[in-house]
């Protein structure tokens, strides 16, 4: 079997040709190429209020994260190849040919079944990866949302036009359904790269709440703590060690990470730091604090961590942290205040020595419930780049969030809620090969 390499990755067309499997195995490592794990989309984090340049490193940085963060109309500064596109529609490419080829190479039915289910799983993951950063915000009441141009076939010369927004995601859902029902394991066994069934209802999880399905997201999200519940405890946690976190701890229900911008790096050497008025919502003494952020000589703090242990990379998986948030922010929403404070305490109990609620005040409140869950899942997520997705549906929902940049003196930059420019631009080199519709911004 040939394998992919970058240069394969980045051309403007994959080449068919180039894979040519004959056992379950090489289908195997066709999943494993660690482009499709370590390609997540940066531009959400990029563009959002975790993020902050100051002037010199915005002088400093390449043009394209500059007018990303800036929310330049002219986003990728010229660039007609845009790594986070590519990398989702690698993936896509990679899943289309194991699904269309496993039964037709050696091997073991149970084998051939995992692997198309993980297939599935990973097309999903892409797919909605792109949705969220390259489509508008569901809105039901418009059946004329574009969605992305939806690849099924492995034949590269076939043109896709952009599907509906609502028939994006009911590929994405069927893909999930269907992986559930032919993964072997339930859980993670080998490594946390593969999917299972738990990241399958992980993954439906975020979706939902991303769609505004509330009850759809708890549902998903008691699937999966049934599953595996286990949580960290941070109060635990050996601070004086260089990183605290091993690369397969409880949390992590399925890796990936976005390796592809330096400026976003967890170190200090990076030049992005983490937005001040985000830090403040940490009380000194409070172990995320310090277990996530570091401070350089100008007081400025940057992400000191690396959620899946030696590595600078953004983290942007599936984890159980998430999950709980999802099911505290769904049940509140769905009136279960009781299952709220339930889930709600116990991943406050492994985050704070001494909780700084009141919970059965606030499990009589459903708008301080609420208030509070949000809190605490903008602190828990950040540098996961999942804040641009809650940016979108909060705003949707009327939330009213500006996300606002002071650069040089008199000079303001704002994003407003439900700016066009939510939507990212659709690389010039996929217009050019396939003449679909292009983003307004």
């Amino acid at each position: 079997m040939i394998s992919c390499t970058k240069s394969d990755f980045l051309a403007e067309k994959p080449r068919s040709s180039m894979l040519v499997p004959s056992t379950v195995e090489d289908y195997q490592l066709l999943l494993n190429n660690p482009l499709i794990n370590e390609g997540t989309t940066g531009l959400g984090l990029i563009s959002s209020d975790d993020v902050y340049f100051d002037q010199e490193s915005l002088e400093a940085i390449s043009p394209l994260v500059r007018h990303v963060y800036l929310w330049d109309r002219d986003m990728y500064a010229g660039e007609q190849q845009v790594k986070d596109w590519n990398n989702g529609y690698f993936a896509v490419f990679i899943a289309n040919n194991v699904i269309e080829g496993i039964e037709d190479v050696i091997g073991t039915t149970k084998n051939k079944r995992d692997v198309l289910g993980q297939a599935f799983f990973k097309r999903a993951y892409a797919y909605f990866d792109l949705a969220t950063h390259f489509c508008e915000y569901v809105d039901d009441a418009n059946d004329s949302q574009l969605g992305l141009p939806l690849r099924t076939t492995a034949d590269v010369n076939v043109i896709e036009q952009r599907a509906s927004l609502e028939q994006t995601f009911e590929l994405i859902k069927s893909d999930l359904l269907q992986a559930k029902d032919l993964l072997i394991h339930s859980v993670p066994v080998q490594d946390k790269y593969r999917p299972s069934v738990l990241s399958c209802f992980a993954l439906l999880s975020r979706m939902e709440l991303y769609r505004g399905n509330y009850e759809g997201a708890e549902i998903y999200a008691d699937s999966c703590l049934k599953l595996s519940d286990g949580l960290l405890d941070y109060n635990n946690i050996d601070l004086t060690v260089s990183n605290p976190f091993t690369s397969d701890h409880v949390e992590i229900i399925y890796k990936t990470t976005c390796p592809m911008y330096v400026e976003l790096y967890g170190a200090d050497f990076s030049p992005a730091r983490v937005n001040p008025l985000l830090i403040e919502l940490f009380n000194a003494n409070e172990p995320r604090r310090r277990l996530y952020f570091g401070t350089d000589s100008r007081g400025l703090s940057y992400a000191n961590y690396s959620y899946t242990g030696f590595s600078t990379f953004p983290f942007t998986g599936l984890a159980t942290d998430e999950i709980y948030l999802i099911k505290a922010e769904s049940a509140t929403r769905n009136g279960n205040l009781s299952e709220a404070q339930e889930k709600f305490e116990n991943f406050l109990r492994m985050r704070y020595s001494d909780i700084p609620y009141d919970l059965e005040e606030l499990s009589k409140d459903k708008e301080k419930m609420m208030d509070m869950v949000l809190l605490e899942r903008r602190k828990e997520l950040v540098w996961r780049g999942s804040r641009w997705l809650d940016l979108k549906r909060l705003n949707a929902e009327g939330y009213s969030i500006s996300v606002r940049r002071q650069q040089a003196v008199g000079a303001e930059f704002s994003l407003l809620p439900n700016d066009p420019k939510y939507i990212f631009s659709i690389p010039v080199s996929e217009i050019n090969r396939s003449g679909i519709t292009q983003n307004l911004r």
